[in-house]
């Protein structure tokens, strides 16, 4: 493409983008316009415009976030496969995470009938132990982008554009959504 070309092609995308951000719209001749510049240099004309107006298939990650009430913990089953397959994935030793010996024993006991089948509380109450039995595995404090979270959380997956910056917000409920981060002056 030479500069007069490259000129024009330039122009008549500052052109186009100014009436999408301010109008909305495209008028027709601004269109035709862009159509037969990119038939004469050889250009999609249909996936640059729809680039432009914001309607192609962007690159995309995936974000567990927990739509429940109570907010975001993993199943102590899916921690342990993190755990096992990823190593990713948070740990504390015991004589950190626990101030009493007593606990920690309970806690250790409770996760060996949960594995077995025959806990006595319902799993949002059972503490996951590595295999060593060693550290205490996480189940709030995860990657939310890393896949093998994404495969084995059995919570809301939400897929957002892939170079957008995010937090995780909750209301009081604790249902959990993604907002876009923004910057904010006063």
């Amino acid at each position: 493409m030479n500069r007069t070309n490259y000129e024009i092609g330039k122009n008549l995308l500052v052109e186009i983008f100014k009436h999408i951000l301010y109008f909305r719209s495209m008028p027709s001749e601004l269109l035709n316009n862009w159509n037969f510049y990119c038939k004469e240099n050889q250009l999609e004309s249909e996936k640059i415009i729809d680039f432009i107006e914001g309607n192609f298939n962007h690159p995309t990650k995936k974000v567990v976030i927990s739509d429940e009430v109570g907010g975001f913990k993993l199943h102590p089953l899916n921690a342990l496969k993190i755990f096992n397959e990823h190593g990713k994935i948070e740990v504390t030793p015991i004589a950190e995470y626990y101030q009493e010996t007593i606990e920690a024993e309970n806690d250790l006991e409770e996760w060996k009938a949960f594995l077995s089948g025959n806990s006595r509380i319902p799993w949002h109450f059972v503490r996951p132990f590595t295999p060593d039995e060693k550290n205490v595995i996480s189940t709030y404090r995860v990657d939310r982008e890393c896949p093998i979270v994404v495969k084995y959380a059995k919570l809301k997956v939400v897929e957002i554009p892939e170079h957008i910056e995010y937090d995780i917000k909750s209301g009081e409920d604790e249902k959990e959504w993604i907002a876009e981060k923004h910057r904010i002056w006063s």
